[in-house]
Order: C-alpha cells, then structure tokens, then sequence
C-alpha cells in the first residue's frame, strides 16, 4: 500500500506573520480598540471597551472615568489620545488634567509612546515628533 505524502495534512489555511502583521496594522487605524492591543499586547478588557465607546461617541462631549486605582484609565486614555493623534493629525488636542505637573507627566507618556512603542510607528508611519516644540 502506498501512503501519499498530502494524506496526513489536513487542508488548513496558513498566514504569514508579514500579512498577518498588515491586518493589525490596518485594523488599528481603523479602531482604538485594535489599536491599543497591537501596541500593549493586550487586549482592552470589558470595561476599557465601554469607555473607549464612551470616548469616541458622539453624544458625549465629556466623559468622567471613576474607577479603583489600577484598573488602566491613564493607559487607555493616553492611548485613546495616540490613536485621536495619529489618525486626525491636524486637529488641535490638549491634555487637560487636576495639575500642570499631571499634565506634563500625561504628555511625556504621550512623547515616549510616539518615539518608542514601534506598534505606533508601524500603525501612523507619517505622524513624527517636531523636537523643535
């Protein structure tokens, strides 16, 4: 009896890391959510999905996150203003916090993001740090 080779292999589809790479690439510009699990490696849980929905609706033009210490309303935050930043470049934003030293430590989080994290580069290639401001 002979056994031939492609008996033993099921028919399954294969994706390169390069295009599966490209999906997330153009998944996060499209959505936050995408977004900040390509660059943290995490996926936005439960919660972190209800205030990005909260963030990027409409009907609201203030959103006021209470929630325990710890539970990433900075990270999601400062990420939801990166993805704002890297897809609508033109528009004017500002970090609006309790203190000026706050506000300072949210916009070095910001710079270091935009410099450092290659997922942000990868997903806003165009979007550079102007080091003369």
């Amino acid at each position: 009896m002979e056994i031939k080779a492609d008996t033993f292999v099921p028919h399954r589809r294969f994706v390169t890391v390069k295009k599966a790479e490209e999906w997330w690439i153009e998944k996060s510009r499209e959505n936050p959510e995408f977004f900040i699990h390509y660059c943290l490696h995490l996926a936005p849980v439960a919660h972190h999905k209800m205030w990005l929905n909260l963030f990027f609706n409409p009907l609201y033009t203030l959103v006021n996150i209470v929630a325990p210490r710890e539970s990433a309303k900075t990270t999601i935050s400062i990420y939801a203003i990166a993805w704002i930043i890297g897809t609508f470049p033109d528009l004017t934003n500002g970090v609006i916090c309790s203190s000026s030293d706050q506000a300072e430590g949210r916009i070095a989080e910001l710079r270091y993001l935009f410099v450092h994290n290659p997922g942000f580069s990868n997903v806003f290639p165009n979007i550079k740090i102007d080091y003369r401001r």
